[in-house]
């Protein structure tokens, strides 16, 4: 452990796309230190597992999946000497296949003096990073 501290931890990576990896560093300066994490999607519960701390920092990697996407939360959660902690992050998954391509359309016509300006919005599909 870096520090001295009961309830230590770092979100790393919290921003991610789809087949990326969301990190995190959780870690204690006790001994056996019972700590349940939880990952939540969509108001539903998706995993719960448990994991033991001896003095010592792990880093957890939790694979973000397509269904992840509108964000989904971890909630890391343990009791120590009649004390409760809690450390919960959001992690951002974009809906960045969804993206529109948006376009901006102006006309006029210069043979009519004071002729009113016509606008135009096209909206094309645009699926990946880029557009």
């Amino acid at each position: 452990m870096p520090v001295y501290a009961l309830n230590w931890f770092v979100p790393v990576k919290t921003e991610c796309e789809p087949g990326e990896t969301a990190q995190f560093l959780v870690g204690s300066k006790e001994e056996n230190v019972n700590v349940m994490y939880e990952i939540r999607v969509h108001d539903s519960l998706l995993s719960r597992q448990w994991l033991k701390l001896n003095n010592n920092q792990v880093k957890i990697d939790i694979p973000v999946r397509e269904e992840y996407r509108g964000n989904f939360v971890v909630n890391f959660v343990f009791v120590k000497h009649n004390q409760a902690f809690q450390n919960s992050q959001v992690v951002k998954v974009p809906f960045t296949n969804k993206k529109l391509d948006i376009v901006f359309e102006t006309f006029r016509n210069k043979l009519i003096p004071g002729g009113k300006e016509e606008w135009k919005i096209r909206v094309k599909k645009c699926f990946g990073k880029r557009c």
